[in-house]
């Protein structure tokens, strides 16, 4: 009794596994329907009252449809752009291989730049040259990949399994559409010259072969877009933020902030409150905080007091207006529509040193 138990769960196992053999292309099970003829047209009696017959169902036997049918169509399912880089995305109804990319912490000044980085690191790591057709376009050389075909087997043959080799070749083409303030690209990856042998025969392949392939590349530059951002704000935020006193373009006092306008806005409005010049409000479009200084309180009326050191200046309201300077960040401070002196600087230069170093960190 227990080997008759047993010998029906190994058949049933291998029922299961050979109803799922085959390529991964094709349905499983018979075709048989392919062969099968339509039926012939239902025939009324004469003294019988015919039904209506709108055809709306009516399938045409001998009109000829194009394309496969049977074991010839294609059931593989398309593999999915996937948008995991922080700011990347996709359209709705996007038709190509494509994502869209927006600037964000750690890419630096052009995001365009950035992913072809990301692209360029892609390629070597799998073999890959590639030569630039144009500013925005690369096209690589022949990629060749030979892929084994196991020929789907009966249930009962229990003999080995005939194996076909099938030869693909195509090159990518990496194309990127940057808007002209450079914050924003897409990247678009399409397949040239793609073709496929199988038995001394060269077609062209599959359209939804052709998608897969440009998407498992687009993935994986994705997935490197997104680690080298990650990297970067890392070492951003293990790195000391340079402050220097100077001057700016105008030859007035002012602090120049090692790293663009984009990572010191932020950064510095964050500083400014952590030493006591509360942010009341700001322009970004203008680069300028408008903050106000009240030295801290001793904490003896009001529980806790400020959580700052008293700096060396005046109280009162006060504008610190940020700007680039060639790849840095140059901010000067005005109160009363005068830029503020040097010595005001010097005042509170190492408060706000200490805290941009400890914003930055976080």
């Amino acid at each position: 009794m227990k080997f008759t138990r047993v010998a029906t769960v190994v058949a049933a196992t291998i029922a299961v596994s050979a109803c799922s053999s085959g390529p991964k292309e094709q349905a499983s099970g018979d075709f048989d329907y392919v062969e099968i003829n339509q039926s012939e047209s239902l025939t009324i009696p004469g003294q019988l009252e015919k039904p209506a017959n709108p055809g709306d169902y009516r399938v045409e036997t001998e009109k000829q449809y194009p394309g496969a049918v049977g074991g010839n169509v294609n059931v593989m399912s398309p593999r999915l752009v996937r948008p995991v880089a922080l700011g990347s995305r996709v359209l709705e109804n996007e038709q190509q291989s494509t994502v869209y990319f927006d600037v964000v912490d750690g890419m630096g000044r052009s995001v365009a730049d950035f992913v072809w980085r990301a692209a360029e690191r892609v390629l070597e790591r799998r073999g890959i040259s590639w030569q630039q057709q144009a500013e925005h376009r690369w096209l690589t050389e022949p990629v060749s990949r030979a892929v084994e075909i196991d020929d789907d087997t009966s249930f009962w043959d229990f003999t080995d399994s005939e194996t076909r080799q099938l030869q693909r070749s195509f090159r990518y083409q990496l194309q990127q559409q940057p808007a002209e303030h450079q914050r924003t690209t897409s990247l678009t990856i399409d397949l040239v010259d793609a073709t496929e042998k199988q038995d001394g025969q060269t077609v062209p392949m599959s359209d939804i072969r052709q998608t897969n392939t440009e998407v498992m590349l687009l993935n994986a530059i994705i997935s490197e877009v997104n680690r080298l951002q990650q990297q970067a704000v890392l070492d951003q935020g293990n790195q000391v933020v340079p402050l220097s006193l100077a001057s700016n373009n105008n030859q007035e006092p002012a602090f120049i902030i090692g790293m663009n306008f984009e990572n010191a806005w932020p950064l510095a409005g964050l500083a400014l409150e952590a030493i006591g010049l509360t942010v009341d409000d700001l322009n970004r479009d203008a680069g300028t905080y408008f903050v106000e200084y009240s030295a801290p309180d001793s904490g003896f009326l009001f529980m806790g007091g400020d959580d700052y050191d008293a700096l060396d200046i005046e109280e009162g309201e006060y504008e610190v207006r940020l700007v680039e300077y060639n790849d840095d960040t140059a901010m000067t401070v005005v109160k009363d529509g005068e830029v503020v002196p040097a010595a005001w600087l010097q005042a509170i230069e190492d408060a706000f040193a200490t805290a941009l170093q400890e914003q930055n960190q976080r």
